[in-house]
């Protein structure tokens, strides 16, 4: 509970700092008092921010059924034991990563049982119409990437993702 308190604090603080530089500026720039439209679209933006916030914490539940401080996290590292020899081990990943949809720029470097790819982001729900989804998909990044390591173990191959 008290993670997720974090999480709501952290965003909606930076929101708010956000706010009091334009604030600032605009004051500075006009030497008056923002119009009475500027502070309703600024609770406006707080309202959604909010909403957008809880829905991405109930997604996170959804998924993986706890909320913590990795699952929160922007990288995400997970580790998988595979009952394969590491040389074995190491093309079963190989194969799975190129064989995920939207892949691409995968780099496979057997010496040193590392890959690297790039996987397209791709609409869950189909290409979305929205204006505001537009906008905000114009600032973010439309990839995601894949680091995989293969440790030799005593007979496994441990794979961290």
């Amino acid at each position: 509970m008290k993670i997720r308190f974090l999480f709501f604090a952290r965003i909606l603080f930076a929101w708010f700092v956000a706010f009091v530089i334009a604030l600032i500026l605009w004051n500075g720039l006009f030497g008056r008092k923002p119009p009475w439209i500027f502070l309703f679209l600024a609770l406006l933006v707080l309202v959604f921010v909010m909403a957008s916030a809880a829905s991405h914490l109930r997604r996170i539940l959804l998924i993986v059924g706890t909320v913590d401080a990795g699952t929160l996290a922007n990288r995400q590292r997970r580790q998988i034991e595979i009952p394969f020899e590491f040389g074995e081990a190491f093309d079963i990943v190989d194969a799975t990563i190129r064989e995920l949809p939207h892949t691409g720029q995968i780099e496979s470097v057997r010496d040193s049982l590392q890959i690297r790819a790039k996987v397209e982001r791709v609409p869950p729900y189909g290409e979305t119409t929205k204006p505001w989804k537009k906008m905000s998909e114009a600032f973010g990044i439309q990839r995601n990437q894949i680091f995989a390591t293969v440790t030799p173990r005593d007979g496994v191959g441990s794979v961290t993702l």
